[in-house]
């Protein structure tokens, strides 16, 4: 009985770089040309954040399809391990974000709420 080497598959990283460039394109490049001193478009205030958002969303499915796409050849083990690296570098990223900001920009911690009432 002989084994089959695992395939291993290269993830191609276009289309989630290609996304994510549009969006911050889209919705910064619609804030500058709104805002300043002299506008280039008339447009209300919330639609650059509108466009930055939906852009974002847009580009996270693209990453979520991009990565299951690659873990398909991957074994068990090898998604598991894929799966808990991404949960790890996000909880260092949001921890990172947390002590670093302000205690005014941190305001959504409920203990601070409550304290402020």
């Amino acid at each position: 009985m002989s084994v089959s080497p695992p395939v291993r598959t290269v993830l191609d990283n276009r289309p989630i770089y290609l996304s994510f460039g549009l969006a911050w394109l889209v919705g910064h490049g619609t804030f500058a040309l709104s805002h300043g001193p002299n506008p280039q478009l008339d447009l209300p205030g919330f639609v650059p954040t509108a466009l930055l958002g939906v852009g974002l969303l847009a580009a996270m499915i693209v990453t979520t399809v991009v990565s299951l796409r690659a873990q398909r050849g991957a074994t068990k083990g090898e998604a598991v391990v894929g799966n808990l690296l991404g949960f790890a570098a996000l909880f260092f990223l949001i921890t990172a974000l947390g002590s670093t900001l302000s205690p005014d920009t941190a305001a959504l911690e409920p203990r601070r709420i409550a304290a402020a009432r």
